[in-house]
């Protein structure tokens, strides 16, 4: 899917202009609208893959920690900013990556379900709770 809109940008088949509104419209529409469908149609036992229930966290936790080291050491940006910016680079790997890299163990309808929850459920809260955590040491008075 990245290569396809990457392909279809340089190329100039696409206009760049466009780009807001595809993004918009699959966050707001085509997303929240697959999820419900598979939520409604598909048996929960299809959820019980302990393999992705372990692998997809923690490759969301690299991505953080990798990004955070980024932000924090390279660019030199303080601690929310850096885990922020973490978080921010694990967003879309849900619907890109994680999505159809276990569509084909479990099925579409239970890897909608699952990349969703897990990034609902784990990343979210994860993430809150470090900001949280964090934010006295950064905005000290």
């Amino acid at each position: 899917m990245v290569i396809a809109g990457f392909a279809l940008a340089k190329f100039k088949l696409v206009n760049h202009s466009l780009a807001p509104s595809l993004i918009q419209f699959v966050l707001y529409a085509a997303a929240p609208c697959q999820v419900f469908y598979a939520m409604v149609s598909n048996p929960l036992s299809k959820l019980l893959y302990w393999q992705f229930w372990v692998a997809y966290p923690l490759s969301l936790l690299i991505v953080v920690v990798i990004t955070f080291f980024i932000f924090k050491v390279i660019l030199r940006r303080n601690l929310i900013d850096s885990l922020i910016a973490g978080y921010c680079a694990t967003v879309l790997n849900t619907a890109i990556i994680g999505y159809p890299a276990l569509s084909g163990f479990v099925g579409h309808v239970a890897a909608i379900i699952s990349t969703t929850t897990v990034y609902s459920v784990i990343t979210i809260p994860f993430v809150t709770y470090l900001t949280k955590l964090l934010w006295p040491m950064v905005f000290q008075h």
